[in-house]
């Protein structure tokens, strides 16, 4: 018969001796039967046979395992707190709560003797005294590899449970001005003529002027509208004195220009540039960040 629920055996009924009675056959098979079949169902300490069913261990623990090997050993707790050990940090993928054995990443206050392992891994670097301690606070915030000497983080290699603000390295923004023209604003205005008093000369080159005798005699005055005419270059000289009016002259005079003084004065008032646009771009944000997934960062206790 099989084990009750405790895995207590118990023989079949009929199968126990009973006192000068010869042991009937049929019953003593069956007793030795069921007891084979048990023994076989048994767990064999020798590790021969495998389990043809899941053991259970009725929230028993399995104690004095050894290290695990192969990949389907069963592990043991000191063997898994070695390969993830108090203080890990792990993202996990909800806004919720963390996993067993884990602590949300939110600051906050600890027994040094309640969770003594990860106080042991990170002590008062996150804050606390005495004893208490603090787990760190990554709410919100970026994690960063420790520099350890190598001279990208600009402050230096930076113990864990050094905070550091916002920052932007030093760069510049190139303008691009496509072409363009710049127009011209010149209200009306007038040129002015500057002239500094002057006099016009007559240039008259050598020549003698002569009156025929037999017209006007020597002395004879010439007044204007008389109607005589002192014709230019005759082979006689002969003088007349008191020549007055507007009579013609016909004697290469010339009359010179006056070149002194003269100028135009150009108008320089009111002129403007109209103003270049650069098509500025405002981008407006309150941080500095890259394309991002918020997780809930976990430590290990």
């Amino acid at each position: 018969m099989p084990r009750n629920g405790s895995g207590v055996y118990s023989p079949p009924t009929g199968t126990y001796g009973v006192p000068n009675t010869v042991i009937s056959s049929p019953a003593y098979d069956t007793f030795v039967n069921d007891i084979g079949a048990e023994i076989t169902n048994s767990m064999n300490v020798q590790g021969s046979a495998p389990m043809l069913a899941p053991l259970n261990m009725g929230a028993f623990r399995i104690i004095n395992a050894a290290s695990p090997v192969a990949a389907t050993d069963v592990v043991i707790k000191s063997y898994a707190d070695a390969v993830v050990s108090p203080g890990f940090i792990m993202a996990y993928a909800t806004d919720s709560s963390a996993p067993t054995g884990w602590l949300i990443c939110n600051g906050a206050s600890l027994s040094t003797t309640t969770y003594a392992n990860l106080f042991a891994a990170i002590g008062y670097a996150y804050g606390g005294s005495g004893a208490n301690f603090n787990i760190p606070d990554f709410r919100g915030c970026f994690l960063r590899g420790f520099d350890d000497g190598r001279g990208l983080d600009f402050q230096g290699s930076r113990l864990p449970g050094t905070f550091q603000a916002s920052y932007i390295v030093n760069h510049f923004h190139a303008v691009v001005d496509p072409s363009h023209a710049h127009g011209v604003n010149d209200p009306s205005h007038a040129h002015v003529v500057s002239q500094s008093p002057h006099a016009h000369l007559i240039s008259d080159p050598g020549h003698a002027h002569t009156v025929p005798n037999s017209t006007i005699g020597v002395g004879t005055n010439i007044q204007p509208g008389s109607g005589f005419n002192i014709n230019a270059s005759t082979t006689t000289s002969t003088n007349a004195t008191g020549i007055t009016g507007t009579s013609a002259i016909n004697a290469n005079v010339a009359v010179n220009g006056a070149f002194t003084g003269i100028g135009i004065n150009a108008a320089v008032t009111g002129l403007a540039v109209g103003n270049v646009s650069t098509g500025t771009v405002n981008f407006a944000g309150n941080e500095t960040t890259v394309q991002n997934y918020p997780v809930l960062w976990c430590i290990k206790f």
